[in-house]
């Protein structure tokens, strides 16, 4: 819930079916434009934790195609904050086993 109501999620939307032109935003203001994405989108979660995405537009075309593109890019960012924890635990992980080598080492000496 909290990627899909993202800021980068908004906005990846709106640059991909250019939506300031679509929603004619004044002085083409990303932020108004979000504004009014943020109006017609409905997204809730039911109780057995499926996602409820719903996208209103005057095209039923690019609504569903905005729906679509909203799973890609939830899928997007959740896998890559995925990599990004995954890749922490990993440079976490090797500096614990230098310093254990390390202390090792020491203990090996004494």
């Amino acid at each position: 819930m909290a990627i899909l109501k993202s800021r980068r999620a908004s906005e990846s939307l709106i640059r991909e079916f250019d939506l300031i032109t679509v929603y004619e935003t004044s002085d083409n203001s990303m932020e108004k434009t979000i504004k009014a994405l943020e109006s017609n989108l409905n997204i809730e979660v039911s109780p057995d934790g499926t996602i409820l995405l719903e996208v209103l537009d005057r095209d039923s075309v690019r609504a569903a195609e905005m729906a679509n593109a909203l799973v890609r890019i939830l899928n997007e960012i959740a896998i890559e904050a995925g990599t990004g924890e995954a890749r922490s635990n990993r440079v976490f992980l090797e500096r614990r086993v230098d310093e254990n080598r390390t202390a090792l080492a020491l203990a090996e000496q004494r």
